[in-house]
């Protein structure tokens, strides 16, 4: 699994944000528009799925449920929320779309097997 430290690449997403002291995997201005903070988010996933195809090799290293961790802080029908929605609601589309094209169980049966090879 590859190491996420202060030069990784995932520093590079505008909603991870690092401090002296720790590293926010969701970071993102407050909104007064709950459709606006959706299309943020939306717009958050875009350039997750654009990271993870430009970084291949970042996938596996656990940066979905850390930014999920973080956004699990923000609760439910507070300002911040509709970013957490539009982000979520995009990744489930992609995953709709690309689980019609593809032979899924193939392809986590492959990672699972890889990743026990390298055990």
């Amino acid at each position: 699994m590859p190491k996420i430290s202060n030069q990784s690449p995932v520093t590079s997403l505008s909603f991870v944000k690092t401090t002296r002291k720790d590293r926010s995997f969701w970071s993102v201005p407050r909104s007064k528009s709950y459709k606006k903070s959706c299309r943020r988010g939306r717009q958050y996933a875009i350039e997750f799925a654009r990271f993870l195809e430009a970084n291949p090799t970042m996938t596996g290293a656990g940066i979905l449920p850390r930014i999920i961790e973080d956004m699990a802080k923000i609760r439910r029908g507070t300002k911040g929320h509709g970013h957490v929605a539009g982000f979520l609601a995009a990744i489930e589309k992609a995953l709709v779309i690309t689980a019609s094209q593809i032979d899924v169980d193939a392809i986590v049966n492959r990672y699972e097997a890889v990743k026990a090879a390298r055990s």
